[in-house]
């Protein structure tokens, strides 16, 4: 069998290699650089944290009064674009108690192997790509912040078996010394989170696929998906190359729904473009990975580096670079830390995540071809669910029963 895999992101690559591990005979092919777009310049956090998909109750609400603020972490355009404001609609729709449960439950049985599978999947690969376990803090400037966490925090370890502490300032001081004593009241920890360098991996998978024997044809942007009897036959390049095959995979993260019209069903994503800056460790910068949770801002320091991210813009396929988002996430971290930037900057990055209504990503067969697989979507979790995802569609895809119950994940389910 061999399987085309249109996507070169952490979730194409991991496909790939996870389908290789089972004899199968890959093609990847990449619009650009591997690895270069989502998957390289986020913050690097692996998250089983984040249960919660954004559509909670009350979200609505926090995100028109962030717009609001000067220095807004979340940016949409006012022009009309029907595709967005219908995103939005169905997004404002599930802000309920309701879907919100039912929404945690399904990311929770991705959540709960996502850390497990990379472990797994790093001794498979022998690949080290800067990876910890530190734990994650959850930073707040105001006491209604920090005690608005506790249900959740309550909920999370009760219900699903995480380990949440809560930290006044002083344990917070303690616990990282980098933070600035009277920038916060206080934290929460969660121990299950953990951490990488994205990019690195990246690099490293891209030598995994040479070495497992995948064909990567890199900087070819595919034009359409050829389908003949319900069936894709072969991808076709917008160079002229048409590439066969017998099973298909799109993992091309927010740019999926280009190709929507082969799908046979609506893929209802939309890119939401984030900023990160990276540099060298600051001599006094913090020793654990954060995020300031009411500014919405992450830090990570990883092991040969240091990068802070954040924002949120609905633009749509915009590629031009803001720098005054770079701006925002550095003024936000000067507030809360000792020492928050260091010189030289090695990279100011922007990339597209695919964000969902429901928070949920899209994991199973094209309605319309029978062998065309989806795997895309996954909005802020990519890199979290990279390895359980690529492991997932290599099931399916070599004829085994996938681990857990895709079906809260079906291409084509109503949002």
């Amino acid at each position: 069998m061999h399987t085309i895999i249109i996507g070169g992101g952490v979730i194409g690559m991991t496909t790939a290699l996870e389908l290789r591990r089972r004899g199968v005979e890959v093609t990847l092919i990449e619009k650009g650089s591997l690895g270069k777009e989502c998957s390289w310049g986020n913050c690097g956090l692996i998250c089983p944290s984040h249960i919660y998909p954004l559509a909670v109750p009350g979200a609505v609400t926090k995100v028109m009064k962030l717009m609001l603020s000067k220095d807004a972490p979340v940016a949409m355009p006012l022009r009309w674009n029907p595709r967005l404001w219908g995103f939005l609609t169905r997004f404002t729709m599930r802000c309920n108690a309701k879907d919100a449960k039912q929404a945690a439950l399904a990311k929770y049985s991705l959540l709960a192997k996502a850390e497990s599978s990379w472990t797994e999947f790093f001794a498979d690969e022998t690949i080290d790509p800067e990876f910890e376990r530190k734990g994650g803090l959850f930073i707040y400037r105001t006491q209604k912040g920090l005690d608005g966490l506790r249900g959740e925090a309550e909920e999370l370890t009760r219900d699903f078996g995480q380990h949440w502490k809560m930290l006044d300032e002083k344990q917070l001081l303690t616990l990282e010394p980098g933070i600035k004593p009277g920038s916060s009241v206080g934290a929460w920890v969660c121990e299950e989170d953990t951490h990488l360098r994205p990019d690195v991996l990246m690099q490293q998978l891209a030598a995994a696929l040479v070495t497992r024997g995948v064909k990567v044809l890199d900087n070819t942007e595919v034009a359409s998906l050829r389908r003949e009897a319900g069936k894709i036959v072969a991808v076709e390049t917008v160079n002229g190359q048409s590439i066969q095959g017998d099973t298909f995979v799109l993992a091309t993260g927010a740019w999926a729904p280009k190709l929507e019209e082969t799908v046979g069903a609506r893929l209802d994503i939309q890119p939401g473009k984030g900023y990160s800056i990276t540099m060298p460790q600051p001599k006094k910068g913090p020793v654990l990975p954060m995020i300031f949770n009411e500014d919405k801002v992450a830090v990570t320091p990883f092991k040969t580096g240091y990068r802070l991210g954040s924002t949120m813009e609905f633009a749509g396929y915009d590629t031009s670079f803001n720098d005054k988002r770079i701006g925002y996430i550095v003024r936000t971290a000067q507030r809360y830390l000792l020492e928050a930037t260091a010189e030289p900057v090695q990279e100011k990055w922007w990339g597209w995540r695919p964000m969902t209504p429901d928070g949920l990503p899209f994991i199973g067969w094209a309605p319309a071809s029978a062998n065309l697989f989806i795997n895309s979507g996954h909005n802020m979790e990519g890199l979290t669910l990279g390895a359980i995802s690529g492991r997932l569609a290599a099931q399916v895809i070599s004829g085994q029963t996938a681990e857990i119950d895709l079906a809260p994940f079906k291409v084509g389910r109503k949002i």
